[in-house]
């Protein structure tokens, strides 16, 4: 983005407290930020969304966890097929399987606030609505590519279109959590 001297960034000014998107600017006002400070806003906010994303990739991997331990609990009625799909079989297949799609998906949604972030203050929608349709892309689309599912397996149940839009849709809103917190800490 080219600058005159003297100009001010629109998108870094419009964070500023008390000046909204749609206000019409003072020429007073105008003169807010340099675009250095301007870069260093949009390069905070870049790291800030990354961050954002590796959080709730964590975390979505835990609610995962849990998930996965419930429905199994809830569907053998058993403590040692439960404990043993605990301890062995789940860990397993999150690590293996479902890993690099949730780094991915939580990554570029946190990416995608941090981008958007300037243009709108709901970012709990736009992060849910970002994550369902990664989650819908990545694991319905490009994971059943990658790992072959077979009826019954671990796969196949992660390419399902409600699961992988349901997880994706949380980890976005993870994602925009996180992100909205950390843009406050300063």
């Amino acid at each position: 983005m080219l600058l005159l001297p003297g100009a001010t960034c629109l998108a870094c000014s419009a964070l500023a407290p008390g000046y909204p998107i749609t206000r019409r600017w003072r020429s007073s006002e105008l003169n807010r930020t340099t675009p250095l400070e301007c870069a260093k806003l949009k390069m905070r906010k870049t790291i800030l969304g990354v961050l954002a994303g590796l959080s709730a990739s964590i975390i979505g991997l835990v609610v995962a966890y849990i998930a996965g331990v419930a429905i199994t609990a809830i569907k053998t009625r058993q403590l040692l097929a439960t404990a043993l799909v605990a301890g062995s079989f789940l860990p397993l297949m999150l690590i293996f399987v479902l890993t690099i799609p949730t780094f991915i998906i939580s990554v570029l949604t946190g990416l995608i606030l941090s981008i958007t972030s300037t243009v709108t203050n709901k970012l709990l929608i736009a992060g849910s609505v970002v994550g369902l349709l990664l989650g819908e892309v990545i694991l319905s689309a490009l994971l059943p590519t990658v790992v072959g599912p077979q009826p019954g397996d671990f796969s196949s149940i992660v390419s399902n279109y409600f699961v992988s839009g349901a997880y994706g849709m949380t980890l976005g809103l993870l994602a925009a959590i996180f992100f909205r917190w950390m843009v406050r800490l300063k």
